[in-house]
């Protein structure tokens, strides 16, 4: 977990994930109140807030158009947004798991033809609970693949990263895996 940004900066908060978007913005998940939070990288300040999820965002990602954002949090939910107006365009319910409880969402990466979302999730509980990846379409939210991922692999906080030619995703976690993404 990132706990500040650069102290020269002068911004002192405590964030759960963060990425940049082409224009040289910075998005950033915020742990403590579940917002996503658009900052101007070069002047450290804050552009906007955007508020849906109920609880922690652990992940955030730019569309490769630069024009939408997706976050997902604890609500298991990811949500898409138009970065320019802030305005929530969608949300997909994650299922997973047979637990009353919603799944944690813990990082979520665009696919380089900006079709398909990749979303880490995981139960709620310890760290070391089970996992899965899942890729979605984004415009219907359909399932199009998913990989389990189990317990004790991943660890408290994965990543996600398709490769440019989107033929492979990159998972992040204890044992540093590639996970193959065919077909897309």
């Amino acid at each position: 977990m990132v706990n500040r940004w650069p102290c020269c900066m002068g911004i002192q908060e405590r964030f759960g994930t963060c990425n940049t978007g082409r224009s040289g913005s910075l998005v950033t998940g915020s742990v403590v109140d579940g917002t996503v939070r658009f900052w101007d990288a070069r002047a450290a300040e804050l552009n906007g807030s955007l508020r849906g999820h109920d609880s922690f965002v652990y992940g955030v990602a730019f569309h490769p158009d630069g024009q939408r954002v997706a976050s997902g949090g604890w609500d298991g939910t990811v949500r898409l947004w138009n970065a320019t107006t802030g305005r929530q365009l969608n949300v997909l319910k994650i299922q997973y798991g047979h637990s009353s409880e919603k799944p944690i969402v813990a990082s979520v990466a665009f696919h380089p033809a900006g079709r398909l979302i990749a979303a880490f999730v995981r139960e709620t509980g310890t760290p070391d609970s089970n996992g899965e990846v899942k890729v979605l379409d984004l415009a219907t939210g359909a399932e199009i693949f998913s990989l389990p991922m189990p317990a004790g692999h991943y660890g408290i906080d994965p990543r996600l990263a398709f490769s440019a030619s989107g033929k492979l995703l990159a998972v992040s976690g204890r044992q540093h895996s590639l996970a193959p993404a065919l077909g897309f």
